[in-house]
């Protein structure tokens, strides 16, 4: 076998073991990543925390979890599924760090005041996050001039198990009237101009009119969101559509 051939069967096998060592790294399951509490101390006492530390990424079972980088918190919207307290694994942070987590997920911690934490660290730095486990869905709105009549994108994600489309993003305009929110969700047309966009929310009946208002008190006939502004988490709101007219 000639040099050429040679370096071409170790380049082969470098990729393909490379290739292995990617799957693994990125669907690992969150009982293997959960760390004991003298090695997690151990790593606080050796190392600088540090919030230039962010996760810009996580996935449960590729689902996307919203992170909160201002206020070091992470929420996941819990799917019932067979393994959504023991999920596969996928990250990202803005270094070289690892992700480890502090305890078992529980289902009893599901819309309680019961935070988990999670560690990402480096060689020299870490930075802990606050994991709260929901069962709400989770809307994102991302835009300048929130508290005006803003021109935004809309992210939700719907963690109902019968909902075949858990991601859904829409333009929208978004402003505050007395006491609450309200979403009115646009497209762009072929000829560019913005014109309604009804849609089905969390299984309501076709609609490109929301009202958000704020949780006071507790009603299970309504559903509910857990609200970010440009990816800031705010609150739980009331959501329930206005119109389906083309305002």
């Amino acid at each position: 076998m000639n040099k050429n051939k040679i370096l071409i069967v170790i380049l082969s096998i470098s990729i393909v073991l490379v290739g292995i060592v990617f799957i693994i790294s990125v669907n690992r399951k969150y009982d293997k990543m959960v760390m004991n509490s003298s090695d997690w101390k151990g790593i606080i006492e050796s190392r600088k925390q540090s919030k230039e530390l962010k996760i810009t990424e996580l996935k449960f079972n590729d689902y996307d979890l919203f992170i909160d980088n201002d206020n070091s918190a992470i929420y996941y919207s819990v799917v019932d599924v067979r393994n959504k307290l023991n999920p596969s694994i996928k990250y990202k942070t803005n270094s070289n760090a690892k992700i480890v987590f502090n305890s078992a997920l529980e289902s009893k911690a599901i819309e309680t005041c019961e935070y988990y934490k999670v560690m990402i660290y480096d060689k020299e730095f870490y930075r802990e996050y606050a994991l709260c486990l929901t069962n709400y869905p989770l809307m994102n709105i991302k835009g300048n001039n929130i508290d005006g009549y803003a021109s935004v994108k809309m992210e939700l994600f719907d963690n109902h198990i019968n909902r075949p489309q858990k991601y859904m993003e829409s333009d929208a305009k978004f402003s505050a009237e007395e006491d609450r929110y309200i979403l009115r969700l646009k497209k762009e047309s072929l000829g560019h101009n913005k014109r309604s966009n009804p849609v089905s929310l969390l299984g309501f009946d076709k609609a490109n009119e929301f009202s958000l208002e704020k949780v006071f008190t507790y009603d299970d006939r309504k559903k509910f969101v857990r609200l970010f502004i440009n990816n800031k988490y705010d609150d739980i709101y009331y959501i329930e559509p206005i119109s389906s007219g083309n305002k």
